[in-house]
């Protein structure tokens, strides 16, 4: 349940001295040292990794990049998320997944699970890949709607759900005949997404609605459909850090329409 429409409700991211390029960093001697350049070469130069850690000058480091032919001096920290890397000074991040060559990726960007995201640079905490968004954010405290990796990252009775603190509304959020989603396990994706999608009737409730909306909308909850370009909404945000709206718009919509099928 990584990704949903809002529906009606919502209509509303080496070598020192020649070779041919391979698209990531490389090292290896690169040939003789009668061929290379001079040590200590400046930002944006050619240099020689045969001069190991003297090939660039300070806070510079010497590679072949994005199909370089041959190896040139780079600022540390200048490789973005996500791109070539051979150690942790490369990257923006401050953290080179060098099993898979790429620098993780820092908080608040987009992130990729199989790279990894990169500890937070001010505490050294865990930082969670949001699966909505596929963006980073700092592991939360186990609230409602903080950010989560697994279920234990939650406050007791709670549920990790796309990456949010999850926890069961109360049962009075809507009517119904015990048989829904809801009833079954109020902490489930299925409940989740019912609650959030079965407004068929909101008319009476529009202000409750548009509350909605803009706390969905304020809670960063919701997302461009990579598929359709249409607006989504990540529904585990949306039911853990809009609750009360969305708990109050099911009673609304519940006593003037019909019973809700998610409970």
């Amino acid at each position: 349940m990584r990704r949903r429409h809002f529906g009606p409700i919502l209509a509303v991211f080496l070598v020192a001295c020649g070779g041919s390029g391979d698209g990531g960093g490389r090292g290896g001697s690169g040939g003789s040292t009668e061929e290379c350049v001079a040590p200590g070469q400046g930002l944006s130069q050619a240099c020689c990794l045969t001069h190991g850690g003297d090939a660039c000058g300070a806070e510079l480091f010497c590679a072949a990049f994005d199909g370089q032919e041959a190896a040139t001096c780079h600022a540390e920290g200048s490789r973005r998320d996500r791109t070539s890397c051979l150690e942790d000074r490369h990257c923006a991040s401050g953290s080179c997944n060098v099993d898979a060559g790429l620098c993780r990726s820092g908080r608040r960007s987009l992130c990729d699970p199989e790279i990894g995201r990169a500890p937070s640079p001010t505490t050294g905490g865990a930082v969670v890949c949001v699966a909505a968004t596929s963006t980073c954010f700092p592991l939360g405290d186990g609230a409602s709607g903080s950010i989560c990796a697994i279920d234990s990252d939650c406050q007791s009775g709670g549920a990790c759900i796309d990456n949010y603190c999850v926890f069961a509304g109360p049962r009075t959020c809507g009517g119904g005949e015990g048989t829904g989603p809801c009833a079954v396990d109020p902490i489930s994706e299925s409940c989740l997404e019912c609650r959030v999608r079965s407004f068929e009737c909101t008319e009476g409730c529009n202000n409750i609605l548009k509350g909605l909306i803009k706390c969905v909308e304020r809670e960063g909850c919701v997302f461009p459909d990579e598929a359709t370009g249409e607006p989504g909404v990540a529904v585990a945000c949306a039911a853990s850090r809009c609750e009360s709206y969305l708990c109050t718009l099911e009673v609304c919509s519940n006593a003037l329409c019909s019973e809700s099928n998610c409970y």
